[in-house]
């Protein structure tokens, strides 16, 4: 098992751990009043093993005293399909990445059933990464912006405390892959 805590890493499951257990229990109060239309489903990415080992040989890299690492859809659907803990109730996640922004996208299987997609934003503030989420459906149901902030301080609370040290100079999304950059001070 890949024993790096960085912010990438950190970023991507924190993204998918956070959406699934924040986003599933509001659903049940929500009612009709927010339906919206159901996305176009992100195209289908088989996991591999190959891709999921890809992922953890370069997320090595964080433990580096600086760092330039890049992954791409693949790999990182790939690792969280092959690695998402049983506690997370998300099959089939799929990630993508396009400029600018991200995609995550699965079956939510408890609380509640249903297709969820989430759509954000990652930026660099004082070497901190800010994720910012722009939209959530669960089952077709458009989640609150009050609710999509809190999710988004909750992230990025959860990627300092498991990324001490880590102070990043980059995170740029682009079509199919995520760069960053960035140094690590806990580096002997």
């Amino acid at each position: 098992m890949l024993n790096t805590r960085s912010g990438a890493l950190g970023l991507v499951i924190a993204c998918a751990l956070l959406s699934m257990s924040c986003i599933s229990p509001c659903y049940l109060g929500l009612g009709a009043r927010n339906r919206a239309p159901t996305a176009t489903p992100l195209p289908t990415v088989p996991p591999s093993e190959s891709a999921a080992s890809s992922f953890e040989e370069k997320a090595r890299a964080f433990q580096d005293s600086t760092f330039r690492v890049e992954f791409t859809d693949q790999e990182v659907t790939s690792y969280l399909a092959l690695h998402l803990p049983d506690s997370v109730p998300l099959s089939s996640p799929r990630v993508a990445f396009q400029p600018g922004q991200f995609t995550v996208e699965g079956d939510l299987t408890a609380p509640v059933r249903g297709h969820l997609v989430l759509s954000g934003t990652i930026s660099v503030d004082a070497g901190k990464p800010q994720v910012i989420f722009q939209s959530a459906r669960v089952a077709g149901v458009t989640l609150p912006q009050a609710l999509l902030g809190s999710l988004s301080d909750s992230i990025a609370q959860m990627i300092l405390e498991d990324a001490p040290g880590v102070q990043l100079e980059q995170v740029e999304l682009l079509a199919g892959r995520i760069v960053i950059a960035g140094r690590n001070s806990a580096t002997p």
